[in-house]
């Protein structure tokens, strides 16, 4: 399946029009509003569009290049519960991380954009990255203590 790109995506960029899969396309980039099918017709529309769509990209950049400015080097610290070896009882998740930004930096941050590669699931350190725009991703520090140890 042909699709044109609305909004930025790993796959492509703004007006990109590129092959994927029959499933990717109509169950997930046509439904959020990232893609829509490369008819004639859509192509035509989105030529008619195109200097918008791109602005508005542009856009999201420049307020995400401010919030990366605004956080700098995040960190954040995260209390829970742990065994006397240093392993949680639960897990910290990206809800949690995104709280955890809220409470310290007064932002609201989609969970959806903090990439976490492996579960966090020990006290200590952990870098995860936060993707403020397709192009713009961070490191943020999460520190998990023991709750015990207010």
């Amino acid at each position: 399946m042909e699709v044109i790109f609305l909004k930025g995506h790993n796959k492509g960029k703004v007006g990109d029009i590129v092959t994927v899969k029959n499933g990717f396309g109509r169950n997930y980039l046509i439904p959020r509003g990232i893609a829509q099918r490369a008819t004639p017709a859509n192509k035509e529309a989105f030529l008619a569009r195109k200097e918008e769509l791109e602005a508005a990209n542009l856009a999201l950049l420049e307020s995400a290049e401010a919030l990366r400015d605004q956080i700098g080097e995040a960190s954040v610290t995260i209390q829970r519960e742990a065994s006397n070896d240093m392993k949680l009882y639960g897990s910290v998740s990206q809800r949690d991380i995104a709280q955890a930004i809220l409470a310290k930096y007064s932002l609201e941050i989609d969970p959806k954009s903090i990439l976490i590669n492996h579960r966090i699931k020990s006290l200590g350190n952990h870098e995860v990255k936060l993707q403020l725009h397709h192009n713009l991703v961070i490191k943020l520090e999460v520190l998990v203590v023991n709750q015990a140890n207010r």
